[in-house]
């Protein structure tokens, strides 16, 4: 079930980090997508089960984690389905437990390659041992405590990774050699789940009619581990043109730049993004397998 997408302005302000600590807080979030339903969760019957590929099998109590040292991060998260006309991404402020803190318990074996996570829910999804120490068990977002219906008591957070990936109300952790596929990779999604590189114009809208004056063209880019280094448009079949990125250097960013249309007529406004590692949209790229990484464009109609 979805929440109702956010206005562009209030996309704006996720995006650029309204959700930091210490701003308003971001809830309710968004977007919340279930793929069976909102399970049914008893705290005084919950547990997190760790097996596997490890020297001591545990399982932990909510009480249990109480006690433990808190992390967080600024975590972009966005939905694989995410695009300019149905927008399911936020930033936020996301704390929780470090999950290696909760594996140093359980003394992992060498052997071990991948780590398998389940929900209450049925849903379940693997990353690779390396990004252990990227990922928390998050309670909060924004120092709110996480609703139900967000994920509560714990779900998944990890930078530069689809939502896909990253699971809700988690009740069990196993450390394998090789993994089960989960439910979206099963269905065609990439097993890694990177964040592509992706830009969107916001404003104005597909087929919008104009006056011939000046135009505010905005939007917002965004990649997964990297930075956006830059953003660009292109009018028509004109040539790329760098537009002024209003906080530059970050995962998620938003541009904006004045156009002045040459006559009366159609036009079509392209948009792209190249990150820090040099990746730049792609417009041959399939978005319903590998996200919404097309050049986007739109036709803006200006009236005399």
């Amino acid at each position: 079930m979805l929440k109702r997408p956010l206005s562009r302005r209030q996309l704006f302000q996720r995006v650029m980090g309204a959700g930091r600590a210490g701003a308003k807080p971001a809830r309710p979030l968004p977007f919340t997508e279930h793929v069976q339903g909102i399970p049914t969760l008893n705290l005084n019957d919950w547990t997190l089960a760790v097996g596997g590929l490890v020297t001591a099998p545990l399982s932990f109590t909510h009480d249990d984690l109480q006690g433990s040292s808190r992390a967080r991060a600024d975590v972009l998260l966005v939905c694989v389905a995410n695009s300019a006309s149905n927008q399911r991404m936020m930033s936020a402020c996301w704390s929780g437990i470090r999950l290696t803190d909760i594996l140093e318990s359980s003394a992992v074996k060498p052997e071990a390659q991948f780590i398998q996570f389940y929900g209450a829910d049925g849903y379940t999804t693997y990353l690779p041992i390396h990004l252990a120490d990227q990922i928390i068990l998050a309670d909060h977002c924004d120092g709110e405590l996480l609703t139900l219906a967000q994920g509560y008591p714990f779900r998944l957070i990890a930078p530069g990774l689809y939502g896909y990936k990253l699971p809700k109300w988690i009740t069990r952790i196993a450390l394998v050699e090789s993994p089960l596929t989960g439910y979206w990779e099963s269905r065609g999604m990439p097993a890694s789940g990177q964040l592509a590189t992706s830009a969107f114009i916001l404003s104005p809208a597909h087929r919008q009619s104009v006056p011939m004056q000046p135009l505010v063209l905005a939007g917002v880019a965004y990649t997964g581990t990297d930075s956006i280094d830059q953003v660009e448009i292109a009018i028509d079949d004109g040539d790329w043109m760098p537009v002024r990125l209003d906080s530059p250097a970050q995962s998620a960013v938003h541009w904006q730049t004045t156009w002045l249309p040459p006559a009366p007529g159609d036009y079509a406004i392209r948009i792209r993004a190249t990150d820090s590692a040099g990746v730049t949209s792609s417009a041959s790229a399939d978005a319903n397998r590998s996200g919404f990484t097309r050049v986007h464009s739109l036709i803006v109609r200006v009236q005399a």
